[in-house]
């Protein structure tokens, strides 16, 4: 190589370097210009959107939650209010971690020395970790661990602050039920708000429940929930770069809800829970002048607060568990036959349709019979009631007086006569999710039986299409079963062909029963029991191996729920079905319909609710009113109350006012007839100083046989005996409340829900007259009165009033007048009165017991009587 060849060109080099000078010039201007032009469209052109965004980054507009109004009985008795409770909620970023250990060990040490002082059950624990996770940049935001710290809890953690680090005791406000039994159907409760409720909500809603913890779930809660929640506020929050709070602005505040004042008078409320004692059942008391309703009670009740943040699941299962169903607002969800309180209803329809006059008689043997049945229907007096009248048939409760009536009546003008108190149709009080019950009519009968033929046709082709499917699932089943088989023959096989210990044929019987040998040479089997537990063995296996496959888990889990709704259909729907198939008439509706109808039994059902309506709408002459809860809201703070005005729902003006005058004398003697009225001991109750107009009811529940009937209440188990049912009104006169009382399995009326009207009702007055509740007037010295013998009927003022339509002295006289003497007769026979011929008088007789209404014998009544 020439030496010249290493001489350096400066002159090429400096060129070289000149031209790299320029185009790196060029590069870094073309990069200062995008720079600028960069700044310029931040700083000048988008600066107004930019300020606004880096604002976001530390200034939130953030919800203020409004505060729930408070709920207050009639009389300003607060029932609901928000009270402070204390939350132990964990700081994370607080709690002190060396840098070997991770901040979610140090945690769970934070816990287990947080149990020696709190017990945190297994749910919070859970919610705890959950929110941590989902949390889990955001150290510095609080956890909750425990709700509701009890005073001691607070104590123990307060005094112990210095060792839990990240520990903070935080203060909220909750919503506290002040009596959890006895209004928790009324008011029902407040719960977390979920994806179904969230869903219904309008775009303006969401605005303002934005930062809401609670929602109305039930009750007065749910009705009013847009009166009580208020109108949310906005705050402006600063924060700093890592989203720490530092500042908060207050924008708007937030508008609180309503206070809302209830009709109930707690008083009257926690009496009629008290009388109802620890019975099932329902007592409701109303106004009949304006339709407030004064007390509502269904039992048994729950505890409302165990729902504001959320059951547990053992609470929640024994609530659910519970015989009596105590989670059911009986008072308007639950329907029950309305037995003998349905009976001045019909006696009403029959002086409005005129089917039996006033004077009208029925002889009453203990039996009813139509034409071409030879089995009867019974009335609950064994030996009957005698010539019975239409005063006596409610006063004594005959049933053959109104099988006969239900009979001329029919159930066409029963079902229209009944349709005006409201029954089958809600009552319209503010309270959500009201039964309407079953108001009996002969389309009603078939719309029920063809709906069970439509629902047997249309399940029939279903269970047809189960069938179908489950042969097929059944059939792939065992195809894939072999198939699996076979591929682990295979697998086995191709094992023990690698070993090169076993020819091919060897290899194949070993692996079809390759546990043979080890069975056999344990020496316990024979050779034949060692083969035979070898294939059981290996096929269990087999099925073990398939069963991890999850396509036939899948298969198998369909197949078996298949076949359930198989077992449903045939235990279910086929032997009511068949019947229906047989017998197309059944369909129609039958005579003995109507018969068992004319007691409250067989195809009606009323809620009882609008039995109080209906006996408010008698003690109104007709005028019936809205029932209503809500007396008045008052904005918080203001302490001025806008009342809600008293509704008139409708006013039944074609009855006449002396039928209505009949019936509520007629529900007179009921109570104040003594010996003979079914509800005569409660009487006594009211001091002389007011009457009470009422109507006792016993409804079964099971069908009875005549030796059933015998049966002692003890004797018959709990879920099989009658229930007792009440309507009552006070004063008879002027009606200032009316009751309706349904307690569940009690047995008869007059024992098991009539003392508990009366008791009620003397309540109610005492509070009229500004008592208290349980005042009771003064004894004085009994005078000795002779007492008249029980085969009469006793006389009362408002029972003599009563006047039929002639005026001579023949027709005044009534039941009421001066009692004929009867011949002395054993008392298991009915005594024989032979028309228009006076007894003598005996000698009165000196009972040492009160007879029983409802077991004593009742005297014939001749025509001279009526």
């Amino acid at each position: 190589m020439n030496r010249l060849d290493n001489i350096k060109d400066h002159n090429i080099e400096a060129r070289l370097f000149f031209h790299r000078t320029i185009w790196m010039l060029i590069f870094i201007a073309i990069l200062i210009t995008i720079i600028i032009s960069r700044q310029i469209s931040l700083q000048v052109y988008n600066h107004a959107q930019f300020v606004t965004k880096s604002k976001t980054n530390y200034l939130k507009i953030e919800p203020d939650p409004p505060i729930r109004g408070l709920i207050y009985d009639r009389n300003r008795i607060l029932l609901v209010d928000n009270r402070p409770s204390f939350n132990l909620e964990i700081i994370p970023e607080r709690v002190p971690c060396n840098p070997p250990k991770t901040r979610e060990k140090c945690i769970i040490e934070l816990l287990k020395s947080l149990n020696r002082y709190v017990e945190i059950d297994e749910p919070d624990y859970k919610f705890f970790w959950k929110t941590f996770r989902y949390n889990q940049y955001r150290h510095f935001f609080s956890v909750p661990i425990k709700r509701n710290l009890n005073d001691q809890e607070v104590a123990m953690i307060a005094t112990r602050r210095h060792r839990l680090k990240g520990v903070d005791i935080v203060q909220h406000l909750n919503r506290h039920y002040i009596y959890p039994n006895s209004l928790a159907h009324v008011i029902g409760y407040v719960r977390r708000p979920d994806i179904e409720i969230e869903g219904g909500w309008t775009e303006e809603e969401k605005i303002n429940y934005d930062g809401t913890s609670h929602v109305g779930g039930t009750g007065i809660e749910k009705q009013y929930e847009k009166i009580l929640h208020g109108k949310v506020g906005r705050q402006q929050v600063e924060r700093n770069v890592h989203g720490r709070r530092i500042d908060e602005i207050l924008q708007k505040p937030s508008v609180p809800g309503k206070n809302i004042y209830l009709t109930i008078d707690v008083r009257l409320q926690n009496l009629a829970e008290k009388l109802l004692g620890d019975e099932a059942g329902s007592v409701i008391a109303i106004d009949p002048r304006n339709g407030e309703v004064l007390a509502l009670v269904s039992k048994p009740g729950f505890d409302p607060n165990d729902f504001v943040d959320g059951i547990s699941i053992k609470k929640y299962k024994v609530l659910r568990d519970n015989k009596k169903n105590p989670l059911s607002p009986r008072a308007v969800v639950g329907i029950f036959p309305p037995g003998s309180t349905i009976k001045p209803f019909y006696a009403l329809a029959s002086l409005h349709y005129n089917i039996f006059s006033a004077e009208h008689i029925i002889p009453c043997r203990g039996k009813f019979y139509l034409p071409g049945v030879s089995r009867p229907w019974r009335d609950w007096k064994k030996e009957g009631h005698g010539q019975v009248n239409l005063q006596v048939s409610v006063m004594r409760s005959c049933d053959v007086y109104y099988y006969n009536l239900a009979v001329k009546l029919k159930i066409k003008r029963i079902s229209e006569f009944l349709g005006m108190f409201g029954w089958g149709t809600k009552t319209g009080i503010d309270l959500p999710h009201e039964a309407s019950g079953i108001l009996p009519s002969s389309d009603y009968k078939a719309k029920k039986h063809y709906g069970l033929l439509k629902k047997y046709n249309k399940f029939n082709s279903l269970a047809v299409k189960i069938k179908e499917e489950s042969e097929a699932l059944k059939k792939k089943l065992t195809k894939q079963f072999a198939k699996e088989v076979r591929k682990y023959y295979r697998r086995k096989y191709n094992n023990l062909l690698e070993e090169k210990k076993y020819s091919r044929e060897k290899a194949k019987k070993l692996a079809k029963n390759g546990n043979y040998r080890t069975l056999f040479k344990l020496k316990k089997y024979t050779k034949k029991q060692a083969k035979v537990l070898a294939k059981k063995y290996t096929l269990r296996r087999e099925r073990n191996l398939i069963n991890r496959h999850v396509k036939i888990k899948a298969y198998k889990l369909k197949y078996k729920k298949l076949m359930k709704l198989v077992r449903i259909y045939k235990r279910s729907y086929k032997r009511e079905a068949a019947i229906l198939k047989k017998r197309p008439a059944y369909l129609r509706w039958f005579t003995g319909d109507t018969v068992s109808v004319g007691i409250g039994q067989g195809l009606i059902n009323v809620t009882p609710l609008q039995l109080a309506v209906a006996t408010a709408t008698i003690a109104n002459r007709g005028k019936m009113m809205q029932p209503r809860l809500m007396y008045a809201e008052e904005v918080a703070n203001s302490k001025v109350l806008s009342y809600t005005q008293p509704k008139v729902k409708k006013v039944l003006s074609k009855i006449k006012k002396e039928h209505w005058d009949h019936i509520v004398n007629d529900m007179i003697s009921v109570v104040h007839t003594k010996w003979a009225g079914t509800a005569w001991r409660i009487a006594e109750l009211t001091g002389g100083q007011y009457q009470i107009a009422g109507k006792t009811g016993t409804a079964q529940v099971i069908g009875q046989t005549l030796e059933d009937t015998k049966k002692k209440l003890h004797e018959i188990p709990w879920k099989f005996r009658d229930n007792a049912l009440f309507v009552s009104f006070a004063p008879a006169d002027k009606p200032q409340i009316a009751v309706a009382i349904v307690c569940e399995h009690c047995g008869h009326g007059s024992t098991g829900a009539a003392p508990i009207a009366g008791k009620l009702i003397k309540g109610y007055m005492n509070l009229v007259n500004n008592r208290p509740i349980d005042w009771e007037p003064p004894k004085k010295g009994k005078k000795k009165t002779k007492k008249k013998p029980a085969s009469t009927v006793t006389s009362k003022p408002v029972a003599s009033t009563r006047t039929t339509s002639s005026s001579n002295a023949a027709t005044k006289k009534t039941l009421s007048t001066k009692p004929k003497a009867v011949k002395k007769t054993k008392p298991s026979v009915t005594p024989k009165v032979k028309p228009k011929v006076k007894a003598k008088p005996k000698t009165k007789p000196k009972p040492k017991t009160k007879p029983n209404p409802e077991t004593e014998e009742t005297p014939l009544i001749s025509e001279d009587d009526i």
